[in-house]
């Protein structure tokens, strides 16, 4: 009854009042699978990652082939900043259930090492440091300009860049639609790249009937034209 519920006030949206019904279902029967489970997954909801850890470990224990446990169990150790148990228990999920793409997509299934001279030695999630594959391009693409022609500044343009980037090129916005949604949030966004140490930005002109998503209106490519790249 109390695990019933718990889970119409998890579905409601109570998280706390749907902890404290899990909690007397778990009292009453402690080798319950899904109190186990939901009240680890509601701490995590209420922003108790130490909390969500040994009832999602308890749940994990219970059930060995459901591969959700395992996979907030990855979230709560994500969250705790415990990168490498949270990339172990992605992969157990993935394993359990190959089409689990959020096991696969989980922010600790791809962790990196850091440690290397002048950086603190830590984890770091791949969400954290994605970009930095994108500046590491440009660099090889401006040191080898460099080594081929030593008295011309090259010009290397990236999409993709970290912080440190503007020393190895330029950046563009990206692909964008010919709305004024779009054109609305190309100025802030090259500010604050200017602002991040680009000194030089650009974005796309909307374009007339090409382009990414493109519409032909004349008013806002005139519009685009204005504001300039």
């Amino acid at each position: 009854m109390w695990a019933n519920l718990g889970l119409m006030e998890h579905e409601g949206g109570d998280y706390a009042q749907a902890m404290k019904s899990f909690e007397r279902a778990i009292h009453l029967k402690p080798s319950l699978y899904v109190p186990n489970l939901f009240l680890g997954i509601d701490s995590l909801h209420e922003g108790n990652s130490s909390a969500a850890i040994p009832s999602l470990v308890k749940a994990e224990r219970i059930n060995k082939t459901d591969p959700e446990a395992p996979l907030e169990l990855g979230r709560a150790y994500s969250s705790a900043g415990n990168f490498p148990a949270a990339a172990k228990e992605f992969a157990r999920a993935a394993e359990l259930d190959p089409r689990q793409s959020d096991a696969w997509l989980g922010e600790g299934l791809v962790v990196h090492r850091i440690d290397e001279p002048g950086f603190a030695k830590r984890f770091a999630t791949h969400a954290e440091i994605h970009n930095v594959y994108g500046m590491q391009n440009a660099r090889a693409t401006f040191e080898g300009l460099k080594q081929l022609d030593p008295d011309q500044r090259p010009m290397v343009l990236t999409r993709a860049a970290y912080a440190g980037g503007q020393r190895y090129g330029e950046t563009w916005t990206g692909d964008n639609s010919s709305t004024w949604n779009h054109l609305r949030l190309t100025t802030p966004m090259l500010k604050n790249l200017g602002l991040s140490g680009f000194a030089f930005t650009l974005s796309r002109l909307p374009q007339r009937n090409a382009g990414w998503a493109s519409h032909r209106r004349r008013s806002r490519r005139r519009r685009g034209v204005h504001v300039g790249p």
